[in-house]
């Protein structure tokens, strides 16, 4: 991920599973600071509702300050269009053999 033209990079390992429900992803990043992401799926008409929550931390002294102006707005941004790409492709229709 690339925050204030830092690229992040994290190894997640899926800390929890309930079949079709939820999955728990515990990131650990490369300068430290960890970050939990649960995808929770829902029925929802024909489809399926997926949300996602996110917890982190970063590390530092000032990181409390840097997350309250800064950090947390592009998180946002940065987990929104992962949602849309992770969206485009879980609708993308797939062509059946004649």
């Amino acid at each position: 991920m690339k925050i204030l033209g830092q690229q992040i990079k994290s190894r997640g390992t899926i800390a929890d599973v309930e079949p079709l429900r939820l999955i728990h992803i515990h990131g650990q990043a490369d300068k430290g600071g960890t970050s939990d992401w649960y995808y929770r799926f829902e029925p929802a008409g024909d489809g399926t509702l997926c949300s996602l929550g996110i917890d982190y931390e970063v590390p530092g002294v000032v990181a409390g300050v840097i997350d309250r102006l800064v950090y947390h707005r592009a998180l946002e941004r940065a987990t929104r269009h992962m949602a849309e790409n992770f969206a485009a492709l879980a609708e993308m229709k797939v062509l059946q053999p004649a």
